[in-house]
């Protein structure tokens, strides 16, 4: 009985040393708390923001406005062709195309009124001339809004003519004080020489075609 003691003894102490060893070798479980963030923000935080710059609006596409005038015979002449008008922001492209005439210089000009029904339209009245100035050049200072000049017509009588002025000069804005749209293209018989007043004395009018604005295809 005495030996059943001793026994149980020595395996009892065997027993709790070896729980004792499995305590220290096993490491003890810790939950790392880091440490609570006391600033206000990050140092990219406390940099002062780039400001956005607003996109640039992309430029709006010139709008194109044309209107022509379709030019028929008067005063028993035989001249017709058609004088086109395209105007884009500040300048107002003229291109004129006649034929029927007689070789050599003619006065073109825009008339004050769309009304070609006269035999020698007369009922397109005088020069367009919206700023009450004296008739001249369409290079020189002073001109009326409608002193085109001079057209030239070859051997065959064909004319054609292209040339670009400011919106200045004349213009298709409806607002405009020097619109020409509803007015008359008039082709003279004679030279325009561009000084004698109040028309350059350029003889009788052969061709007229009233100026209507032409709706985009």
């Amino acid at each position: 009985m005495r030996n059943h003691i001793v026994l149980a003894s020595l395996f009892l102490a065997v027993c709790v040393s070896s729980c004792k060893k499995d305590e220290k070798t096993e490491p003890e479980k810790t939950s790392e708390t880091k440490p609570a963030d006391t600033k206000s923000g990050t140092e990219t935080d406390k940099q002062p923001a780039t400001p956005v710059e607003p996109a640039t609006p992309e430029p709006k596409p010139e709008t194109t406005t044309t209107a022509e005038a379709t030019i028929a015979a008067a005063s028993d002449s035989k001249v017709e062709g058609s004088v086109t008008f395209t105007m884009k922001g500040d300048s107002v492209s003229v291109h004129a195309k006649l034929s029927g005439l007689e070789p050599g210089d003619h006065g073109f000009h825009v008339h004050e009124k769309g009304d070609c029904s006269a035999p020698d339209a007369k009922s397109a009245g005088g020069h367009f001339n919206p700023h009450t100035v004296d008739h001249g050049g369409p290079e020189g200072d002073v001109h009326h809004a409608g002193d085109l000049g001079n057209i030239t017509a070859n051997e065959e009588g064909v004319a054609e003519l292209t040339v670009d002025l400011p919106t200045s000069f004349l213009s298709l804005a409806p607002d405009a004080d020097n619109n020409i749209v509803g007015r008359a293209v008039v082709v003279h018989g004679g030279v325009d020489d561009l000084k004698s007043q109040p028309s350059g004395a350029a003889g009788p009018r052969i061709g007229c075609g009233v100026i209507e604005i032409q709706k985009p295809e």
